[in-house]
């Protein structure tokens, strides 16, 4: 990661090759740049994580899914039974 051009953000440059990095430093307007190194060892493991992390992502939306699937499905059997009737001995 590397620091923003202003402010405190923290941009991402895994992916970028080392001429972008570089050249993102060497645009600075200040004295100072913040980068955060990590080793190869240490992306395995986040991979993994990220992994853990789409699985639950995607077992969280199946379930309100299924949810609003259920909540659907009730409001149609309501709205079914409120044309069934005809309110107003059918005037209306």
């Amino acid at each position: 990661m590397c620091s923003a051009t202003f402010g405190d953000e923290m941009w991402s440059t895994r992916g970028s090759g080392l001429y972008s990095v570089m050249n993102a430093v060497k645009v600075r307007q200040g004295e100072s740049v913040k980068l955060i190194l990590e080793s190869p060892n240490d992306s395995k493991g986040r991979n993994e994580l990220t992994k853990r992390e789409i699985e639950q992502q995607r077992k969280e939306k199946e379930a309100e899914q299924k949810k609003r699937d259920a909540l659907l499905e009730e409001l149609e059997a309501t709205d079914e039974a409120l044309r069934a009737k005809k309110p107003f001995f059918g005037l209306f």
